[in-house]
């Protein structure tokens, strides 16, 4: 029996709602999930699977009868307006920043890659005055990189209180990121140059 999408379990005459867990994976643990079913369904799509689907080829249609009514009409009024919910701006701000931030990092190890080859090219008495001042550059380029994590933290905290719960949300782990923007000095072995 239904009763508004809630299951209800009866013990000794008190009504409970049913708890349903959601499976959560760990970061690399999920992605390694999510690479699985796309490499799957890319390979299904090769061999033909999806080629004699009912409707292929055509634009679908998408109802909105998951949302209340009272959801249902602004969202309907913003889609029809072209416009998105705030949200969803700030989900796309969020890519956005994440994606120069990351961009930004790649040139600063770039920079620093290249920094350590000019240094090891000079006598060892040399080396260590470049290798001091090659650090003093790294610690002034985290500062703007550290200083767009901490802007950026907020606005994914804004975002995970007001978007709905089955939202897609934004990758981003400041902790991980400042991370990588550590792991670039000092630098890594000349020999790794994944690093």
């Amino acid at each position: 029996m239904s009763n508004g999408g809630r299951d209800r379990v009866v013990t000794g005459g008190a009504r409970r709602p049913k708890i349903s867990a959601t499976l959560r994976l760990p970061g690399e643990a999920s992605q390694s999930f999510h690479r699985h079913v796309d490499r799957n369904i890319k390979q299904a799509e090769d061999a033909g699977a999806f080629a004699d689907l009912l409707g292929s080829g055509q634009a679908l249609e998408i109802h909105d009868t998951d949302l209340s009514e009272e959801i249902r009409a602004p969202f309907r009024v913003l889609a029809n307006a072209g416009l998105a919910p705030y949200w969803v701006a700030l989900a796309g701000e969020i890519e956005r920043r994440v994606g120069d931030l990351r961009g930004a990092r790649e040139a600063h190890k770039r920079h620093m890659r290249a920094a350590r080859n000019h240094a090891m090219a000079y006598a060892a008495d040399s080396f260590k005055a470049r290798f001091r001042t090659t650090g003093r550059a790294h610690a002034i380029a985290r500062l703007p990189l550290g200083a767009e994590v901490a802007a950026t933290n907020p606005l994914t905290a804004r975002f995970h209180t007001i978007a709905p719960a089955g939202a897609l949300r934004p990758k981003f782990l400041p902790h991980a990121e400042l991370r990588a923007i550590d792991a670039i000095w000092p630098w890594p072995d000349p020999g790794d140059e994944s690093a």
